[in-house]
């Protein structure tokens, strides 16, 4: 039970008691009578308080309580008071009663100031101190009053404080606007009272609520996340916060039966106790019973959610070891729509261990992945933006957004959503050297769904300022891929774009994003093979501009060819044929061998699961390392090269994989030419 505020209260003294008080003493009225409540001492009054039964009581129908319904007009008739002094009459002192609690109503159209007063010989009367407010609302409040010493003011003549409170003759009850003084102010209204409660300040809370009555608090709903993805998750509930006096003796657990403790599915006793519990919302009631016998519930929500990895990206360092570093995008909840967090982990790739972890977004969006902005922060250092698509109604509605903020702090840097509802995005990039001052800029691929024109959208990354447009191809073609070729030979960067033509045509485009010029249209094979992969590798032929490597797939046999082409002219380098059956390939991934560029092909057994990575030199083709990784249940979710963290000469290749029995994620480093594990960054954290 809350009451809203906590005052003070006075009692008023009159005659000797008939009737001794009583600590705990509750007048409920359920007998049916006004129990010696009246509005006039000398019982003269014309419309004195009544037993009221309409089934508005606290509790409901059957409830009762006293109403006072009052004219405004003069006499007692006028008035809202309630004064008794029969059972509330007696030594105070002794009887150890401090404070008077009850619950009160105003139906009446005015807000009331209620005091309380005690009379005792003659007119040594005190009220309390501060009233406390009774607004017009026509609902139920609990409220508690001290009457204790400090609380009380004396508005009669003589009289002490001890000599009042120990031969109380009347207490009484009553609106009086304006000034302490013991007569109620006229006023027209009506007021319902029940419970009227004798007790002692130490059985009560600074929150005016009774501990006698225990308040059973299982806390807030928690939001818990299965790390190792298996279904289960260990979660300790908390009770401890529970009220009740003068102890609570015992704390139950439950599942709940709709809104109620259910006794015959307990879970567990005890304030803090640790459960275990299955993925999904589960609803838990508390139970707190108090050594006078007392007892209240309450109910907390748990949701049990997974988590995935929804990407990993390599940023230059921001971390002072001169090494790159790393960033996994996480996502907690289930899909759709159940997104309860999104966080970027970054680690320091040289430790390997975690420096800090990033809020991002609305979780009405799910992640879809990220890139780093080298020097486009505001204070010179890297970005980092994540793409997200929007829920709606359980599923993706089309509209998307790029959120940026600083690795550093974490501090927001933009949000872009820079498309309208016509456009979807396809992907975004990092644009080096074209932003404000040289910086990177945000590149956003995206295809308009009516028109299927295909378009790169560059904008800066701090500000909310359009760079340039450019377009691609024409309206019988898909995208499937873009990446950024650092330097087309004039010291300014490109992009390349994979698409598909509808008749299965493949083309490479690459355009400067100086000034969308195009460069050369790069074909690979004809519609017999359909291409599935692109990724934009060292200098293969000796003209210091990078060249590319596309994987395609001939339709009538599945057979695979890698072709490394010239970016500038097209040319065909060789053909390099990754791993035959029973291996499947996974993904290519560009790295560097000692100045050479060099291809990583991921590929998978299908007898057993096996996943290998196969190295080559992409100018020769000669084989420089196969390395074994990850078997069954682990499964490869993405595959990337990164930086020589260990002064091999060698790239190095970043894996994350999941265990397809438990979900667990788990991020590897690898040198590129001897396989050698370089770092192990389990994930989480």
């Amino acid at each position: 039970m809350h009451c809203p505020t906590r005052l003070a209260l006075v009692i008023l003294l009159v005659a000797r008691p008939v009737v001794a008080i009583e600590l705990e003493q509750t007048d409920d009225f359920q007998d049916g009578t006004t129990q010696s409540w009246v509005n006039d001492v000398l019982g003269n009054s014309t419309n004195p308080p009544v037993n009221t039964n309409d089934g508005t009581g606290i509790t409901g129908v059957g409830d009762r309580f006293l109403t006072n319904v009052s004219t405004g007009g003069s006499g007692v008739e006028g008035e809202q008071l309630f004064l008794n002094t029969n059972q509330w009459s007696g030594d105070y002192l002794d009887a150890d009663v401090d404070v008077i609690c009850g619950y009160f109503r105003n139906r009446g159209a005015t807000d009331l100031r209620i005091h309380l007063g005690v009379e005792g010989a003659s007119t040594q009367r005190f009220v309390s101190t501060t009233p406390f407010a009774l607004p017009a609302d026509g609902q139920w409040r609990r409220y508690i009053v001290s009457i204790r010493r400090d609380d009380v003011t004396s508005v009669g003549i003589g009289g002490t404080y001890d000599g009042v409170f120990s031969a109380v003759t009347q207490l009484r009850i009553f609106h009086r606007a304006g000034s302490l003084g013991w007569q109620p102010t006229p006023v027209a209204g009506s007021v319902d009272v029940d419970n009227i409660t004798a007790g002692n300040n130490s059985a009560f809370d600074s929150d005016c609520r009774d501990l006698r009555f225990p308040i059973a608090n299982a806390g807030t709903d928690q939001t818990i996340i299965d790390w190792d993805n298996n279904g289960v998750e260990s979660v300790t509930l908390d009770g401890s916060q529970s009220l009740g006096f003068p102890t609570i003796i015992s704390y139950q657990w439950s599942f709940t039966f709709g809104n109620s403790f259910d006794p015959g599915r307990l879970l567990a006793t005890g304030s803090n106790p640790t459960l275990e519990l299955a993925r999904g919302s589960t609803r838990i009631a508390l139970r707190t019973i108090t050594s006078a016998g007392f007892r209240d519930d309450d109910i907390i929500r748990i949701f049990v959610v997974g988590y995935d990895v929804a990407d990993v990206a390599v940023l230059p360092d921001f971390t002072g070891d001169s090494l790159p570093d790393i960033a996994s995008l996480k996502y907690f909840g289930d899909q759709p729509g159940g997104f309860e967090a999104h966080r970027v982990s970054l680690y320091s790739s040289a430790p390997g261990f975690l420096t800090t972890r990033i809020g991002y977004g609305d979780i009405s969006y799910a992640p879809v992945s990220m890139v780093a902005f080298p020097q486009s922060a505001p204070d010179g250092g890297t970005a980092l933006g994540v793409f997200s698509l929007r829920i709606n109604n359980n599923s993706f509605d089309g509209n998307d957004r790029i959120e940026i903020r600083d690795p550093d702090d974490g501090s927001l840097i933009s949000i872009q959503e820079p498309l309208n509802d016509d456009w979807q995005v396809r992907q975004i990039l990092s644009v080096p050297s074209v932003g404000q001052n040289g910086s990177a800029a945000l590149g956003v691929l995206a295809v308009d769904e009516v028109t299927r024109n295909i378009a790169l959208v560059i904008r800066e990354v701090a500000l909310d300022a359009h760079i340039r447009t450019l377009f691609f191809l024409g309206s019988s073609w898909t995208p499937l891929h873009a990446e950024i070729i650092p330097n087309l030979g004039s010291g300014e960067p490109g992009v390349a774009l994979l698409a598909t033509r509808d008749d299965g045509l493949s083309v490479v485009q690459i355009r400067n994003t100086q000034d969308g010029a195009l460069t050369t249209n790069v074909f690979s094979l004809d519609q017999n093979w359909s291409a599935i992969e692109m990724r934009v590798i060292n200098d293969a032929t000796g003209d210091a501009i990078s060249d590319l490597a596309i994987r395609s797939v001939r339709n009538s046999d599945g057979l695979e060819v890698i072709q490394i082409r010239n970016s500038v002219t097209g040319a065909l380098v060789r053909n390099l044929f990754p791993l035959p059956a029973p291996w499947v390939t996974h993904s290519m991934a560009a790295v560097d061998d000692n100045g050479s560029s060099a291809l990583a092909v991921m590929a998978e057994r299908t007898s057993d699961g096996q996943m290998l990575a196969q190295v080559r030199n992409t100018t020769t083709g000669t084989l420089i390392n196969n390395t074994y990784m990850f078997g069954s249940p682990w499964r490869i979710r993405k595959f990337m090269g990164m930086a020589d963290l260990d002064a091999s000469g060698t790239s190095d290749l970043l894996v994350l994989a999941q265990n397809q029995d438990n979900g667990r994620f788990y991020l590897q480093i690898r040198d590129a030419a001897t396989g050698i594990i370089t770092r192990n960054l389990p994930q989480p954290p």
